[in-house]
């Protein structure tokens, strides 16, 4: 089947990209029960088991399931370039109650609901508050631990597609996407199980790189959102490949030994404060190595509340990822 969208000159104009920390989640709870993914996920999967033990995701793998209709409230298109986990949680709890009844009775459809189903038909607040509960646990269980090696792999995808439409222009870029995915006249053709014509009448396109979507392309078109497509970021093959030689020795002899464990001990946001009482050396010794990691771009400063926190930029994370100790715990 084909899904064939319409671009108008405004279309073209407004179509973005964005990655979405919540589409990540939900995709990767489909890819679990996927048993071809482990092709490419298995390290992840393997990874993420292990921190999951001892809690119940079956709940998530119901509303989730390995084929067929995912409720659309679950992955609303992001409303920024790369939203927090915390803020699509948020904006996932604002969902209305009639359609959070309206998705499940849809996900369900043909059948008797199961009894948990039921809490979403007969209480949709209550058990839009309980799911947002699980999907942020298994959001800190299952892929926190692993997501500065994911957002660096998708920030890279969108600073490469951003030259590229900037060289050869929005059409060429949507058609070199996914080998499902090709762009003629002025109009997208996706390929999958959805058919159809729509015309995007101005509201442009969402375009969402994500990790574990792979290896398909789906489409993202139901009101009041606006249209997405989803596709796999180029490189996600290789993206748990472990790295090869004396990866914590090279990154030494590139930065010295502090500026190394400084750089590896920011994987995670953190203060210059936590982080010295961590390495037991100075506020002010760590402080001087943090801000020549930040001014070599391998660093970046984010405010929270009083304190100022520090993180691995998408360059960061790539020295690490090939250069530098594994990313993945």
């Amino acid at each position: 089947m084909v899904l064939t969208l319409d671009f108008s000159a405004d279309d073209l104009a407004r179509t973005r990209f964005a990655c979405s920390p919540l589409w990540e989640a939900i995709e990767s709870l489909r890819m679990r029960q996927d048993p071809g993914s482990a092709i490419v996920h298995g390290p992840f999967i393997q990874a993420s088991r292990e921190r999951l033990n001892g809690f119940d995701i079956g709940e998530l793998l119901l509303l989730v399931p390995p084929q067929g209709y995912i409720p659309d409230f679950l992955t609303p298109p992001p409303a920024e370039a790369l939203p927090s986990m915390r803020a699509e949680l948020e904006r996932l709890r604002a969902t209305p109650a009639e359609r959070v009844r309206s998705d499940v009775a849809r996900r369900f459809a043909g059948g008797a609901p199961p009894p948990v189903a039921r809490r979403y038909l007969e209480h949709p607040d209550r058990a839009l508050d309980r799911l947002v509960g699980l999907l942020e646990e298994y959001w800190q269980r299952a892929l926190e631990p692993d997501w500065p090696r994911v957002r660096a792999l998708l920030e890279r995808e969108v600073d490469e597609r951003a030259r590229q439409q900037a060289l050869h222009g929005t059409g060429s870029l949507l058609g070199d996407l996914h080998p499902a995915i090709a762009w003629r006249s002025a109009s997208l053709r996706l390929r999958g199980r959805r058919a159809g014509r729509i015309d995007l009448g101005g509201r442009g396109l969402t375009v969402i790189p994500n990790v574990f979507v792979w290896p398909l392309a789906c489409s993202m078109v139901a009101d009041p959102w606006p249209p997405a497509i989803v596709y796999p970021p180029r490189g996600v093959g290789a993206l748990w490949a472990p790295n090869d030689g004396d990866e914590r020795a090279a990154l030494e002899a590139l930065l010295g030994r502090t500026r190394a464990a400084v750089l590896l001990g920011l994987r995670a946001p953190c203060s210059t404060t936590e982080l010295a009482r961590r390495m037991e050396l100075t506020p002010g010794a760590v402080s001087l190595h943090v801000t020549v990691l930040h001014e070599a771009g391998l660093l970046v400063r984010e405010r929270s509340g009083r304190s100022v926190l520090y993180r691995l930029s998408a360059i960061g994370e790539a020295l690490l990822a090939s250069g530098g100790e594994r990313v993945s715990r």
